[in-house]
């Protein structure tokens, strides 16, 4: 399955894990579901992190219904983040490193690594630690753990405004019947369920029946266009049987917990968060030059004030919104960098030209060298300082 492939099954995921990842996904022609292959999911539980990339992805889809697609891939490279790496990091002159979300794609890095490398006549490298589906707080939970390690040049932290509403998430996954786990993302560390920290996702089935036969068999339904046997496969059913059963079990719970809502409290506060506060102090007593960036989103680019937040058109309350920007910038001693600053002003003009689609914001064929662009405008000066402070 090609990258984008991928990376459209990872942005469903992203979609199901904002709204709390309990929602039905029906369709009138049947459900759309995310399969992974057991072991083999995307995340791995972390108890500092919340989670770490696996080394093997596994995963597909049935989509109203229907099988969709099923792959198995190896994108996780010798740094520990996916995307190919592309030269050395001990090696190069300027070593950047970028911690974000899947806004931040490795498509995006690699090529402001190349393009920037050409600009300065200098060997760069670029490491990014982004994760999908995550915010600030894991963002510098990150940093914290491997600044350490790396000793970059210069940092990018970017994201969007749906960033400051994340709260840290713990994923892993819990057996749940024969061949059948489920994906449980948690609020509080740890691998036991807590019916009112935890939230066991509705859409996603981890199974370790999925076979290379299986799939092969199923590729050329596809290709035949066999759509009896897409829905009608009796592995098909039986997911879409399980995935009824998930549904049924979170309906259940729901009734009576309540629904947990993977976002932060209406009384949490930055100012009151002491890891937040001491990965901050830490990042800064580093003295490595860094910026917080904040990525538009597709409503952002369509607004006549494109330098700003929107918070209630990515589901944060404008006010909760205002607040974690200011304590994140008091703590930070930064101010946030609107990157559209730093993009052509003539792209701009057509901000659809600069997202992969109405339905995914995430940046598309025009919208990676635009942000790859940026990302050199903001940093050049600071690139060039650092150098020459080198020798180089």
């Amino acid at each position: 399955m090609p990258f984008n492939a991928v990376r459209s099954i990872l942005v469903l995921l992203a979609l199901m894990l904002i709204n709390g990842g309990t929602a039905g996904a029906e369709e009138p022609d049947g459900p759309t579901i995310i399969l992974y292959a057991y072991p083999n999911t995307t995340w791995i539980y972390d108890e500092t992190l919340g989670q770490r990339y696996g080394p093997i992805w596994a995963q597909g889809a049935i989509v109203k219904g229907a099988y969709h697609s099923f792959s198995w891939k190896e994108p996780v490279n010798r740094y520990g983040n996916y995307g190919e790496a592309k030269g050395s990091w001990l090696e190069a002159d300027l070593k950047i490193a970028v911690f974000g979300s899947s806004f931040t794609a490795p498509e995006t890095t690699e090529l402001f690594q190349e393009k920037l490398s050409e600009k300065l006549g200098k060997s760069v490298h670029v490491l990014n630690f982004s994760i999908g589906s995550t915010g600030i707080l894991s963002i510098f939970d990150v940093a914290r753990e491997k600044l350490p390690v790396y000793k970059p040049d210069l940092m990018l932290f970017t994201y969007n405004a749906t960033a400051y509403r994340y709260p840290r998430i713990w994923r892993y996954n819990e057996k749940s019947s024969d061949h059948f786990w489920r994906f449980v993302q948690s609020l509080i560390p740890g691998r036991n369920i807590h019916p009112e920290k935890s939230s066991i996702h509705g859409q996603i089935l981890i199974t370790d029946l999925i076979t290379e036969e299986w799939v092969d068999r199923m590729d050329r339904a596809k290709e035949e266009g066999d759509e009896a046997m897409l829905r009608s496969d009796p592995l098909v059913l039986r997911f879409i049987e399980e995935y009824h059963r998930l549904q049924d079990e979170n309906k259940e719970r729901q009734e009576q917990h309540g629904t947990v809502h993977i976002a932060l409290p209406e009384d949490y506060s930055y100012l009151a968060d002491r890891r937040f506060i001491d990965n901050a102090e830490f990042i800064n007593s580093t003295g490595i030059p860094y910026y917080m960036t904040h990525l538009p989103t597709k409503n952002e680019l369509d607004a006549e004030n494109q330098r700003d937040f929107y918070f209630h058109a990515v589901g944060v309350p404008e006010k909760q919104g205002r607040q974690y920007v200011e304590e994140v910038n008091k703590i930070t001693g930064r101010e946030v960098v609107h990157l559209v600053d730093h993009y052509d002003p003539e792209l701009l003009k057509n901000p659809d030209r600069l997202i992969v689609s109405e339905f995914d914001g995430h940046p598309g064929q025009d919208g990676i060298p635009a942000m790859a662009d940026a990302f050199i405008r903001l940093v050049l000066d600071d690139a060039r300082s650092i150098l020459q402070a080198k020798g180089l």
